[in-house]
């Protein structure tokens, strides 16, 4: 019967933890998703100096938490996303072609949606 309890317990504990990193995750990206579309909107005023300031913070961010995303999440998904980072960083510092940078910048703002969505429970992930 102890071990019946343990189990129970670990299971709980599972649970627990990976509650508390889907909320976290969802904090990050609703974030940085946050941060990207007023970059995007700066983006279509164009002001460039701004969109890339806003950009540069939400990079920042995604490097800070780079720890725990290697630590729960797919490394390829994560060098995906720090990819199309620094594309969108590139193309605010240099080609300023406004189109193309809300395109790159609505690819990164699904590439996160994505991330946070893969990670809670359902049918479709489960099977």
């Amino acid at each position: 019967m102890k071990r019946l309890y343990i189990s129970v317990a670990i299971l709980f504990l599972l649970a627990v933890l990976s509650a508390i990193h889907i909320i976290c995750l969802r904090n990050l990206t609703d974030g940085l998703i946050t941060q990207l579309n007023a970059a995007a909107e700066y983006v279509t005023e164009e002001n460039w100096p701004r969109a890339q300031s806003i950009l540069s913070a939400a990079m920042e961010e995604w490097e800070s938490r780079a720890l725990f995303l290697h630590t729960t999440l797919y490394h390829d998904e994560i060098d995906a996303i720090r990819s199309s980072l620094w594309e969108a960083s590139a193309f605010l510092g240099s080609s300023q072609d406004k189109g193309e940078c809300l395109a790159v910048i609505a690819r990164l703002i699904n590439q996160l949606e994505l991330l946070a969505e893969e990670e809670i429970p359902s049918v479709q992930n489960l099977l």
